[in-house]
């Protein structure tokens, strides 16, 4: 089993738009045993 600290950024996109990001995160999120967050660069 693998150990993912908090704060570490598991997934990150490129050349797509805001919209269709959300909605794949969205629903990969659904399926992982964790909570999650949706960052867009700059907003950290």
């Amino acid at each position: 089993t693998a150990v993912v600290k908090r704060g570490t950024i598991v997934f990150e996109l490129g050349s797509i738009d805001e919209a269709t990001a959300r909605e794949a995160f969205r629903k990969a999120a659904s399926k992982l045993p964790v909570l999650s967050r949706f960052v867009v660069r700059g907003a950290i």
